[in-house]
């Protein structure tokens, strides 16, 4: 089974076009980008983030800063910026309706100040590193007439063994995505990078809307989805030298921050499901183990080469983002420590009747009911 699952990461990975190598025409006329960038208690990254996307050189941009009920100097930061660059507009949310998740609630709010014929979603601590990453990215998407543009960008690990981990979820993305089928508006594949969304308007109008993410806690594949049910063209590219985002400092912070997604991705919020999902991990990963000390020549054969097959993967992963190769090594135990967030997830999920997120606690009730993405 594992063989299976790496060869189908490996196809997506190798397939896969660098950003900067993709080649599109300029338009006649560059339709008007509107980027949105929620945050929340993001004064330590929001002035830095922001100084890299308003380096762009894109001619028709506008940038939306929603500050989501800030508790420190988000807000100030947000009035600053806007202050002093009219390509931005400054929006501030103060209350969170019921049954909404902030940043979804908040991407709604800035998604109706919004103008632009073309719109981003992207995140408060995500740098651009080249100056021409928005003029590549809608040049792809109007020559190739794409509904949804994604770009993976270069996730910066603070540890060798959160580098493991993040390869799990590396190899599990690109396992489920048949890349070649996602620009077929009648394929079931959809994506969806927090780092970077860029949707056409038309598109996001036709379908049911942000309100229907509104307890979404994947809500950058649930927009992914959103579009794929509105058979919207999607595509993806490498952007690893263009686009940095540093996930979490530290496998610590990975598992606290990962408290609110991985009950609903791995579990659909059901423990039984967590469960089953994590033993088939455990024995798979055990058994390669198991197999890779066996005295017997050929089981041990067999256990070297699925931990290799995973390796491999890991390691592709890594040199088609420009990352170091050493973590990819021990991508297998990077499965087990993420089976071992997904428990914990689990528990406190269950625990808390509900997840807390930026400060405030949604029920798990309402998640489960109003869950729209089920990997």
């Amino acid at each position: 089974m594992y063989s299976a699952v790496t060869l189908s990461a490996m196809r997506g990975l190798v397939s896969l076009e660098q950003l900067g190598e993709a080649r599109a025409p300029e338009p006649e006329s560059w339709p008007k980008l509107s980027v949105l960038v929620p945050a929340c208690n993001e004064a330590g990254t929001l002035g830095q983030a922001l100084e890299t996307l308003l380096a762009q050189d894109y001619p028709a941009l506008e940038i939306v800063l929603v500050n989501d009920r800030s508790t420190d100097s988000t807000g100030q930061v947000v009035d600053e910026l806007a202050g002093r660059d009219p390509r931005i507009t400054a929006v501030h949310v103060s209350e969170l309706p019921p049954k909404w998740l902030g940043k979804v609630h908040a991407l709604s709010r800035g998604y109706e100040r919004s103008r632009g014929e073309l719109v981003l979603f992207t995140d408060a601590d995500v740098h651009y590193q080249k100056p021409d990453v928005l003029r590549r990215a809608v040049a792809l998407a109007v020559a190739r007439r794409l509904d949804h543009v994604c770009c993976l960008p270069d996730l910066r690990s603070g540890s060798f063994w959160q580098a493991a981990a993040v390869d799990a979820f590396g190899i599990g993305f690109f396992a489920n995505l048949r890349v070649h089928e996602l620009v077929d508006p009648e394929s079931e594949r959809y994506v969806g990078v927090g780092a970077f969304n860029l949707v056409r308007r038309a598109a996001l109008e036709r379908s049911e809307g942000l309100e229907w993410l509104r307890m979404e806690v994947g809500d950058d594949v649930g927009l992914g989805f959103l579009l794929r049910r509105a058979k919207g063209r999607a595509g993806l590219w490498l952007a690893a030298s263009e686009i940095g985002v540093l996930w979490y400092p530290s496998l610590r912070e990975m598992s606290r921050g990962l408290e609110k997604n991985l009950f609903a991705i791995m579990g659909h919020y059901s423990v039984l499901r967590v469960f089953m999902r994590v033993a088939i991990a455990f024995g798979m990963v055990g058994g390669m183990v198991a197999a890779l000390f066996s005295p017997h020549l050929p089981v041990a054969a067999l256990g070297g080469f699925a931990w290799c097959m995973v390796v491999a993967t890991a390691v592709v992963l890594h040199r088609r983002l420009g990352q170091r190769v050493g973590p990819a090594l021990l991508a297998p135990l990077g499965v087990l420590m993420v089976c071992v967030m997904a428990l914990n997830s689990t528990w406190r999920c269950r625990a808390a009747r509900g997840i807390t997120w930026r400060g405030t606690h949604y029920p798990l009730d309402e998640l489960r009911g109003l869950q729209r993405v089920k990997l």
